[in-house]
């Protein structure tokens, strides 16, 4: 049989997630994968659930990674691996039914170097599975289905930021020498892959499916911790330096999206102390490649929102200012969220918006015990559907059927215009979270 698609999956002490995982990757409706589970000598009982499977199928192998590396894992997959094509799933995560197939038939169809589809975030919160859409493209549907040049698009290299949405050419990837940075634990070594899988990519192609499922709710992954500007600050050194990657827009744009994004996280993880040591030589170096790449044009103020300019500006030229802001812009957040948890008194909820931002909402809501009864959306394709275990109606049907409920507008682009449909349909309780 040929192998189409190589699955590479490595793990460590995930055994409360792996075997779901690795069965929805065995489910799949192409049969032609080998699934190939790389261990970095998990202590949780993982090990023994993959030999498990394994055992019932002999598509799947397991291999014992002696280095606790994400990245050393996964090139130790690509040196084994048979397929024509490449996938890597993280298995805390899981997959749809026909991801494999569906990716592999437009690949095959044409000659892509790499394909992505959508995603979905989740988390298990009391019970329930909670979803949030995310996406590889974001808004860009000029690239959609399309196949593209990466490197002619340079948003492509922010927006598209998983790697585990996609197959990718094996041949494409060994003429290239494209592997990850072997840096240990699991520290942002997708960044480096896809950065040079941007910048050689010749054909590819993003896809409106939404196939795969990305776990938010596991507080041992790397994106939590303090260290996140170190990893951001080694992978584009090893990229720059030990791969001879140029400094282009679109891996500029990328390293100062990871620099602010991450700046943050590192900010609230050491109380916005400027001194911490989770700081220093990483800043410096990131700050340093930033402003040269401004200074020689490479980026510009044109290639960012107003608001994102300004940030970055004070970022980068004074850190303690942009720690005050950033811990004042925090505090406010905050006290937003507060007032309106103190707000609702009533015993119903009603939430209007079932997106992303209703989810969050719910969340926020369900962790302060308020008795939540529904969410309504004015797109028809929600109805009738259930988000945490709760009925999506529409807003005239969540009107009628609870008419004394508060109502929670979750949604920053329209909140105005949802608040007085909800007045003309005669409710009298409305709250907008964004504006409270």
């Amino acid at each position: 049989m040929v192998t189409k698609v190589s699955v590479i999956m490595p793990s460590l002490n995930v055994a409360e997630y792996i075997e779901e995982c690795v069965q929805s990757v065995m489910k799949q409706s192409l049969q032609e994968i080998e699934i190939i589970c790389v261990d970095a000598g998990s202590s949780d009982g993982t090990r023994n659930i993959l030999d498990k499977l394994s055992r019932k199928d002999a598509r799947i192998s397991v291999i014992e990674s002696d280095v606790k590396s994400y990245g050393y894992q996964v090139n130790l997959g690509l040196q084994v691996a048979r397929g024509e094509y490449i996938a890597i799933v993280e298995t805390d995560d899981n997959v749809e039914r026909n991801m494999f197939q569906r990716l592999y038939e437009e690949a095959i169809g044409h000659n892509l170097d790499y394909v992505k589809a959508n995603f979905r975030y989740f988390s298990d919160f009391q019970g329930h599975r909670i979803y949030r859409k995310g996406y590889a493209v974001a808004s860009d549907e000029a690239v959609s289905e399309c196949t593209v040049i990466p490197k002619t698009k340079p948003n492509l290299f922010v927006c598209d930021a998983g790697i585990w949405t996609g197959l990718y050419r094996k041949d494409f990837l060994n003429q290239y020498h494209i592997r990850l940075n072997e840096t240990k634990g699991a520290a942002y070594q997708d960044i480096g892959f896809l950065v040079q899988v941007q910048t050689y990519a010749r054909r590819a192609m993003y896809l409106p499916d939404f196939l795969y499922y990305y776990r938010t709710d596991r507080m041992e992954a790397s994106s939590y911790k303090a260290e996140v500007l170190q990893y951001v600050h080694q992978e584009f050194q090893w990229l720059l330096q030990d791969k001879n990657i140029e400094m282009t827009k679109g891996v500029a744009l990328k390293l100062t999206s990871c620099f602010l994004c991450e700046l943050d996280k590192v900010m609230r993880k050491v109380g916005y102390d400027v001194d911490s040591y989770y700081l220093g030589e990483s800043y410096l170096w990131l700050q340093t490649h930033i402003q040269e790449a401004i200074k020689k044009g490479v980026i510009n103020e044109q290639d960012f929102s107003e608001q994102f300019w300004k940030r970055l500006q004070l970022a980068l030229c004074d850190l303690s200012a942009y720690a005050n802001w950033l811990q004042e812009d925090d505090c406010r957040a905050k006290e937003r969220d507060r007032q309106l948890v103190d707000y609702i008194s009533c015993s119903e909820v009603v939430i209007f918006g079932g997106g992303s931002y209703g989810v969050l909402t719910l969340l926020l809501l369900k962790e302060h015990q308020k008795k939540i009864v529904a969410l309504c959306d004015n797109e028809r394709s929600l109805w009738g559907r259930e988000i945490g275990g709760l009925p999506v109606l529409s807003p005239e049907t969540a009107a009628k059927e609870y008419p004394h409920a508060c109502f929670v507008v979750a949604n920053k682009k329209n909140a105005e215009q949802m608040k007085t449909q909800l007045l003309h349909l005669g409710i009298g309780r409305i709250f907008c979270r964004n504006q409270v």
